[in-house]
């Protein structure tokens, strides 16, 4: 007798049907909990009106949230920005600094490497300058 699909007697055997079938329906639930995710990211980083948009169509600044969102997406405990403001509007870096902040109001800690006063003095908890290879750190912005 021929073996179709590599099993004998041509068929599958009902456990491999069985496992192939709870192996699609896990794939499913996979890829409706990634969607969900990346909702929510979305709404996060205020792009859940541009989701049908390719990266290559986004402004500079809705492209540094798509940057910050997928970063997001992995569910950090510690994110990692740097000079995030760079490029941008007084105004857009305003949109960043409110970001952060609901970032850090989702209970993830933020490193944030930037050249930029105001986002040090507006978006952070404590600064750390860094000049000449000496450092010195200001917990608060009347420290600076």
């Amino acid at each position: 007798m021929a073996k179709r699909g590599g099993f004998p007697g041509g068929g599958m055997p009902g456990n491999m049907a069985n496992l192939m079938k709870q192996a699609q329906k896990m794939q499913r639930q996979m890829e409706a909990q990634a969607k969900e995710k990346a909702l929510k990211v979305a709404k996060i980083i205020k792009l859940d009106d541009k989701l049908d948009l390719f990266a290559g169509k986004l402004g500079l600044l809705d492209r540094k949230r798509l940057e910050i969102g997928r970063a997001l997406a992995t569910e950090p405990k510690i994110l990692l920005l740097d000079e995030v403001g760079g490029g941008l509007t007084e105004s857009e870096v305003g949109l960043i600094i409110n970001l952060v902040k609901e970032i850090k109001r989702e209970g993830v800690s933020v490193i944030w490497i930037e050249h930029i006063i105001r986002t040090m003095l507006e978006g952070t908890d404590r600064v750390m300058l860094l000049a000449y290879l000496r450092s010195s750190s200001c917990h608060q912005e009347n420290h600076l």
